[in-house]
């Protein structure tokens, strides 16, 4: 029987950061992407296995260290592309190497394959999901947003009740620096409420989601869609992550 979602996902925190990295895939191929990979590969290996999907790509949002630190070298082991962020976040991604022993998590630059721009699409099976261009967060910050899913991929721009820091050396690049207020329509507001439906699941980095059900498995905020479980090697108990 097939199933009666076009996208499924998981959500698998990783780094020390517990930083919410995605696994989408398209129900019709069981063809996947991991979204903003940014360590623990043998887990992040373990949930693909357990969805028994294919991987053949990654997406990221944008060059912070634990969204894609070790994303080069895991593109490297999957024989994937990477798709993401916009070009503006290169410097980020050259620094990965620097970063690293500040925050406790493993970094390696890379050149990602295709940078990404506004109004871009990028394909995952059958699947379509359109790119907006949200700085403020970092000047390259994307977001995927998949319309028949009424859900969005929203890494750093949005928290669950607040928005993601706008305050880093060369985060934004307007002509007048931007408040806090500004930052939000200029990153995330305009860009995402402007055009996705009201009721979008709005996907960010940390463990609270913004809009949904919810989770009986860990009792949290999540979207609508179908549980996924996985198991972490080497521990004896499921993991609940919760499918979109």
């Amino acid at each position: 029987m097939s199933d009666s979602q076009p996208l499924r996902a998981a959500i698998i925190p990783v780094t020390p950061l517990q930083q919410n990295c995605s696994l989408i895939w398209c129900t019709a191929t069981n063809r996947a992407a991991f979204v903003d990979p940014g360590g623990d590969l043998d887990k992040l290996k373990a949930a693909a296995e357990q969805a028994r999907v294919t991987v053949e790509k990654i997406l990221l949002t944008h060059g912070h260290i634990d969204h894609c630190g070790l994303a080069g070298a895991f593109a490297e082991q999957l024989g994937v592309p990477i798709e993401g962020p916009h070009e503006d976040d290169l410097f980020w991604i050259e620094r990965l190497g620097e970063d690293g022993p500040r925050f406790g998590v493993p970094g390696i630059p890379f050149q990602p394959n295709r940078w990404l721009v506004d109004g871009d699409t990028v394909s995952v099976g059958d699947l379509t999901l359109d790119v907006r261009h949200c700085p403020g967060h970092t000047p390259g910050h994307v977001v995927f947003h998949h319309a028949e899913s009424r859900l969005a991929l929203v890494g750093d721009v949005l928290f669950r009740g607040s928005i993601g820091r706008w305050d880093f050396h060369g985060q934004s690049r307007p002509a007048d620096p931007l408040d806090h207020g500004a930052a939000v329509a200029h990153g995330g507001r305009y860009r995402l409420r402007s055009r996705a439906r009201p009721d979008v699941d709005l996907r960010p980095r940390t463990r609270d989601q913004p809009a949904g059900r919810r989770c009986r498995s860990r009792r949290r905020l999540t979207c609508n869609l179908k549980p996924l479980r996985y198991r972490d090697r080497g521990s004896r108990r499921s993991n609940a992550a919760c499918g979109c």
